[in-house]
């Protein structure tokens, strides 16, 4: 419980290379750069077993994400990449780390509509409906109290890379948003023993 309320500072980021690909992708939209991230990685030569694997995992997530591009529903959006020093959520004096990759944009009727995209990089722990809902819930949450402009449910979207999966923030998410605060009042009081 103590990594949980003060992490190391030093982590390392196994998709990182894979995520800069993905986000630059969907930013620009060039296929060809995306394949070519894809084979550089692949011949890259390994400083140790650890970086080998680290960069096979990052290839692997390059070819699953393309597999997710005919669900991503992006039509007619404008991505631009978030930044990487983006604000907590405080959720019952909680701080929650959302950190979207992307923010999302689209003209519609009625004006421009926002939105944001998270990754979700795991091969053995897929992401399943309600977990895929409570993400884009908390997306929904970010984006009301840190994105400029109207949110749109369809641009708040978590992208589970390797389930091949892309979750929309729910309509109804007034439960969620409760079960949400009551886990973090639940980490506040235990958090505060530690």
């Amino acid at each position: 419980m103590e990594d949980q309320k003060h992490p190391p500072t030093f982590q390392i980021a196994r998709y990182t290379e894979a995520e800069r690909a993905i986000v630059s992708f969907l930013v620009d939209r060039d296929l060809a750069a995306l394949e070519a991230s894809s084979l550089r990685l692949s011949r890259l030569p390994a400083r140790s077993e650890f970086d080998a694997e680290r960069r096979q995992l990052c290839v692997e997530a390059i070819e699953a994400f393309q597999d997710v591009l005919e669900v991503l529903p992006l039509d007619e959006a404008r991505a631009t990449e978030a930044p990487t020093s983006a604000p907590y959520l405080v959720v019952a004096g909680v701080d929650v780390s959302v950190r979207p990759e992307l923010t999302v944009a689209r003209s519609g009727r009625g004006g421009a509509r926002v939105g944001c995209i998270k990754l979700y990089f795991s091969k053995n722990h897929p992401l399943d409906e309600k977990a895929g809902a409570y993400v884009s819930t908390l997306l929904a949450l970010f984006a009301q109290e840190h994105v400029s402009g109207t949110a749109d449910d369809e641009l708040l979207l978590t992208v589970d890379v390797f389930g091949g999966k892309v979750f929309c923030a729910p309509k109804a998410r007034v439960k969620r948003l409760e079960d949400i605060r009551a886990a973090c009042e639940e980490i506040s009081v235990r958090w505060d023993s530690v």
